[in-house]
């Protein structure tokens, strides 16, 4: 099965935005590295769920950064 990767505009995406921050490229390389476990995952496991997959990989990643920025938004 062939990797999944999520790109940047998808990142972008879940942020609102059109540009990206210094801190962008770690965020987005650690959601890549999460998705693999998502993808392996009981819950989520099959290529029926890859758009959950990345979701879910977006998710932890923007709750991480969320979490290191003390932002409040979760």
């Amino acid at each position: 099965m062939k990797q999944q990767k999520i790109y940047m505009k998808a990142w972008l995406d879940a942020h609102g935005r059109a540009k990206a921050v210094d801190t962008d490229e770690w965020y987005l390389d650690f959601a890549n590295q999460l998705l693999p476990l998502v993808a392996d995952s009981f819950i989520y496991g099959g290529r029926e769920w890859e758009e959950d997959q990345k979701r879910v990989a977006l998710t932890c990643a923007l709750y991480l950064e969320d979490c290191v920025a003390d932002g409040g938004n979760w």
